[in-house]
C-alpha cells in the first residue's frame, strides 16, 4: 500500500488544494504550499479524530476546530500545533472551559463549567485555578478568594448556601490562620 495525494502540482511538489490519504490513515483535504500543510484544511484520523481550520509550515495555525475520538472538542485559537490564546474546550460529559491557553494548557482568565452545575471563574495557570478566581457550588456556596495550584490558598471569603459566611486565610484548601466566621 502507497500514500496516495491527488491535486495542484508546481515545480515537482504539491501546491495549491489537494488531498493527502496516507498510509497510516488519516487524511488531508486542503491547501498545501511547496508540498506542507498550509492554509485552510481538514485532517480526519481513521480513529474519529478530525481538525479543520487553519495550517502553517505542517501545524494546526491559526483559528481551528479539533475534535478528539472522546467526544471533548476544543474550538478555538492554534499556534505552532498547540492550543494557545482564546478558545473552548468541551470534555464530554464533563464541563466546558472558555478563556486562555498557552502550549495546551489553561492560562490567564477564564472560566469552567461543570456537568453538575458547578462553575469556576477566575486566573488559571497551567491547567489550574490559580491567583484571583470564584467558585460557586450551587448546593453549598460560593467561594472568591486567591488560589494556588488549583487549592484555595491566602485571602478568601467562602459565603454557604444557608447565607453563613467565613473570611479570611486559607492554606491547602482549609480554614487557616486569622479569620471571621458569622
Amino acid at each position: 500500500d502507497k500514500s496516495i495525494y491527488a491535486g495542484d502540482w508546481q515545480n515537482n511538489t504539491q501546491n495549491g488544494q489537494g488531498t493527502y490519504t496516507s498510509i497510516e490513515g488519516w487524511k488531508y483535504v486542503g491547501a498545501w504550499s511547496d508540498s506542507i500543510k498550509s492554509g485552510q484544511g481538514i485532517k480526519s484520523w481513521s480513529d474519529q479524530r478530525k481538525y479543520s481550520g487553519g495550517w502553517q509550515n505542517d501545524k494546526r495555525h491559526g483559528r481551528g476546530t479539533f475534535t478528539d475520538i472522546n467526544g471533548s472538542k476544543y474550538v478555538g485559537h492554534w499556534d505552532k500545533g498547540e492550543k494557545n490564546g482564546q478558545g473552548t474546550k468541551t470534555y464530554e460529559n464533563i464541563g466546558k472551559y472558555t478563556g486562555g491557553w498557552v502550549s495546551n494548557k489553561k492560562h490567564g482568565q477564564g472560566t469552567y463549567m461543570y456537568a453538575n452545575g458547578h462553575r469556576y471563574s477566575g486566573e488559571w495557570q497551567k491547567d489550574k485555578p490559580h491567583g484571583q478566581g470564584t467558585y460557586i457550588d450551587p448546593d453549598e456556596g460560593q467561594y472568591v478568594g486567591q488560589w494556588s495550584e488549583g487549592i484555595k490558598t491566602g485571602d478568601g471569603t467562602y459565603t454557604y448556601a444557608n447565607g453563613d459566611k467565613y473570611a479570611g486565610s486559607w492554606a491547602a484548601g482549609q480554614k487557616n490562620g486569622k479569620g471571621a466566621y458569622a
